[in-house]
């Protein structure tokens, strides 16, 4: 997991960068480092269009990758039928990236739920301020009675927990022991009492 401040839009390198990098002036000449970063922004840029076009990298279907808060708003705020899980990440985080293909796997085996991926970028870095995201990668879950009902961090160690969140709300049922009608959580204000007792 990565700890972030996201910087301005002005520190990253926009794609107009990229392009006066690829051609240098005739009086300058790039270093070795200049070219080294050159490529990885480059290739980056590649992958992440290609990652974008669909079934590059195995995404399943019912994965939307979005990249700007219109978006968003479309593929979690319009969503009225369905839980939506979302991945906040970012293509040079090593821990977003081991954590991918968890998530498609989750993806894969609940169908019925909508799985967003959204990618730390020059243009929706205040989207990720905005919603409160602390570290990378991370997770929201929102349930569409409930609206945001989950957020956690994402990376390999916390993988079994963030599977049952999205299980349990991915059922379309409560499991019940046989006979039994209680609700099996305990009431909010019986749990309030309760510590209140327990601190005295």
């Amino acid at each position: 997991e990565h700890k972030h401040t996201l910087p301005s839009a002005e520190l990253f390198m926009s794609s107009a960068a990229v392009a006066s990098a690829e051609r240098p002036s005739q009086g300058s000449r790039m270093s070795d480092f200049q070219k080294r970063m050159r490529n990885i922004v480059v290739n980056d840029s590649i992958r992440s269009k290609e990652s974008t076009v669909g079934g590059k990298n195995g995404r399943p279907s019912n994965v939307k990758v979005v990249h700007t808060l219109n978006d968003y708003k479309v593929a979690v705020g319009n969503e009225r039928d369905k839980v939506v899980v979302v991945r906040f990440y970012a293509t040079w985080c090593k821990a977003c990236r081991a954590m991918q293909p968890y998530f498609y796997k989750l993806a894969q085996t609940y169908k019925n739920v909508q799985f967003v991926e959204v990618p730390v970028t020059d243009k929706n870095a205040n989207l990720h301020q905005g919603l409160g995201v602390p570290s990378l990668p991370f997770a929201h879950v929102y349930h569409p009675e409930g609206g945001l009902v989950e957020e956690m961090k994402i990376n390999r160690r916390y993988v079994p927990k963030f599977a049952k969140v999205v299980h349990s709300y991915a059922q379309t049922s409560c499991n019940l022991v046989d006979g039994e009608t209680a609700n099996p959580y305990p009431d909010p204000d019986e749990v309030v009492k309760l510590s209140a007792r327990v601190r005295v």
